[in-house]
């Protein structure tokens, strides 16, 4: 029953994961959703296996309603009539050696995938940030079960199939190191989000990019930066070598 309770999340900056937590809601990641107004989602079925297997009738859309920016969650509104709402677990019930497994959407993997472990810590809070500069902090589970891009906004689940967790994030040098957003956090954001408390999803804004006249990169001819991260200082670079070749920085 738990893989139909998991959503494939697409959008104009990627693909991951997400859970049907109300009749017309579903939970996610924040930097799933990030930059987007709204998604599209795709429902469990089981004849589907890879993202080119999906039909275009079967993608809905869903408005990013609330994101929280600290804790790297986001709540999904649509107009479509879910009806596999997830069960939520006990908080306290949580212990460290528990069983615990995931279902999302690994990157060059299938779709709905199942992955299992167990509980390793508590951290209350754990601290993570990613390449795009946005920082996190909230109390999680770590685990080694499987998570990468593809897996964020999916659920962890208990041993009964509850679900205890978000995976949210896995550290990029240690393998077995992946952290899941508690439930505790997501029952204080679905809460708080239902009162209001939060912004909706916004438009990333388009990059500005400047021509950089003195740099030292002795191949490239036209080199560009941007501020990514709106933090005042450049973080990406696109260098050209010649009229077209694009060189990686």
């Amino acid at each position: 029953k738990n893989v139909t309770n998991v959503v494939f999340i697409g959008s104009e900056t990627g693909t991951g994961s997400g859970i049907i937590v109300g009749p017309y809601e579903i939970l996610s990641n924040f930097h799933v959703v990030s930059g987007q107004e709204t998604v599209d989602i795709v429902l469990h079925d089981p004849t589907v296996n890879s993202i080119q297997q999906i039909e275009e009738n079967k993608i809905f859309s869903a408005d990013v309603a609330a994101v929280d920016k600290d804790r790297d969650l986001a709540l999904l509104k649509t107009n479509k009539y879910l009806n596999n709402t997830i069960t939520f677990g006990k908080n306290w019930n949580i212990r460290i050696a528990n069983s615990v497994f995931a279902i999302g959407h690994p990157s060059g993997g299938s779709l709905w995938s199942y992955a299992e472990g167990v509980v390793n810590a508590l951290p209350s809070p754990k601290e993570w940030s990613y390449n795009d500069g946005n920082s996190f902090s909230a109390n999680c589970i770590q685990t080694q079960t499987p998570i990468n891009p593809g897996n964020s906004g999916g659920p962890l689940f208990d041993e009964k199939g509850r679900m205890i967790g978000i995976n949210s994030y896995g550290h990029p040098d240690l393998q077995g190191l992946n952290f899941a957003i508690r439930i505790d956090e997501i029952n204080d954001f679905i809460k708080r989000a239902h009162n209001d408390e939060y912004p909706k999803g916004e438009k990333r804004k388009e990059l500005e990019w400047e021509l950089i006249l003195d740099h030292e990169l002795e191949y490239v001819d036209d080199l560009y930066a941007a501020d990514q991260n709106g933090d005042g200082e450049y973080d990406i670079w696109i260098g050209y070598i010649g009229d077209s070749e694009e060189a990686s920085f």
